[in-house]
């Protein structure tokens, strides 16, 4: 496969989106919700510098494997909105849609 993996930086940017809205514009300091978004934040990045390296997939299954954690973190563990528990289901919804999407259309 050539050319860049738009669909990685898609579906990756999401939690970093999530993590924008909690951290600067709802200002929730949570020092453990930084510490695993910063990981997230480099796993990804390195594998995005060496993506087509041989063996890289182990570095990317870091990032991978914390997504979950990363994108329902803030809304099960902070206050962040009135209605945090159906953006849990919304944000679930919304990410399973577009792997399955990318699983089954697009690949």
């Amino acid at each position: 496969r050539l050319g860049f993996r738009w669909d990685f930086v898609i579906y990756g940017s999401f939690p970093l989106i999530i993590g924008y809205y909690v951290i600067f514009k709802k200002k929730v300091q949570d020092d453990t919700y930084k510490f695993f978004l910063n990981i997230y934040i480099l796993a990804n990045s390195i594998w995005m510098l060496c993506m087509y390296a041989s063996y890289t997939n182990r570095i990317a299954a870091l990032g991978w494997g914390m997504y979950s954690l990363v994108t329902i973190y803030p809304f099960l563990k902070c206050k962040v909105s009135k209605t945090q528990y159906k953006d849990v289901v919304l944000i679930g919804t919304i990410s399973l849609v577009f792997a399955l999407f990318m699983n089954f259309i697009y690949y």
